[in-house]
């Protein structure tokens, strides 16, 4: 802005012209002030400035100008890395879970975005994310796509997306069953069907002990 102001002087002492002073330097003046910004976003604003071109006898022109200071970059994301994750399934923890991560993934991109209009991205950054967007795959385990914006003071828009996945490498826990080596008497007809029982009562044991955290 300064620059722009002495600029601004210098053209106007070299392109005045008086058929009684020929000469108008150090003759042109401005009611600049940087403090004068009127501000629209950001650090960007508009300064008025009048120019007043007196001449040697005291008789002057004004001029007026004004600078707009504007921001159409969005913000930079060069240090910034929001990259897919993956987590275990935890049965009644997963959407705290997920949570959890989307909150971090916005704190971590208000910490790292870069931008010379706006240097404090708290609150600006939002994301598409909810629980309920889980696209099952088994169990009680998904992905969940997430699209993060970040927008500075002027409206400009960055997006990241990242993708959640809640997997389930665990298997089942039958540390609550107990299936044991079984006698029966012998049946001349019926041994084909004690048989057939006892495996069905190991598998309905089976079922109702065991447990896992995303098999519901």
């Amino acid at each position: 802005a300064n620059d722009w102001n002495a600029a601004n002087i210098a053209a106007l002492e070299t392109c005045g012209a008086d058929t009684c002073d020929t000469d108008f330097n150090g003759q042109v003046t401005s009611d600049y002030a940087y403090t004068n910004l009127v501000s629209t976003c950001g650090q960007g604003g508009t300064i008025a400035v009048i120019y007043t071109i007196t001449d040697d006898c005291g008789n002057a022109t004004t001029l007026e100008a004004t600078l707009t200071l504007e921001d159409t970059t969005p913000p930079n994301l060069d240090n910034c890395s929001v990259t897919d994750q993956s987590i275990e399934c935890s049965g009644d923890d997963n959407e705290q879970l997920a949570n959890d991560w989307n909150a971090a993934n916005i704190a971590a991109l208000e910490a790292c975005g870069a931008d010379t209009c706006d240097t404090d991205f708290n609150g600006q950054v939002t994301s598409d994310y909810a629980y309920s967007n889980l696209v099952s795959t088994c169990g009680q385990g998904g992905t969940i796509a997430v699209i993060y914006t970040i927008t500075d003071d002027c409206g400009n828009a960055t997006t990241l997306e990242a993708t959640l996945t809640l997997e389930d490498t665990v298997v089942p826990d039958l540390s609550g069953c107990s299936v044991e080596n079984t006698t029966l008497e012998c049946s001349d007809t019926d041994n084909e069907s004690l048989a057939d029982a006892w495996n069905a009562d190991n598998i309905a044991a089976l079922e109702a002990c065991a447990a896992d955290a995303c098999d519901t």
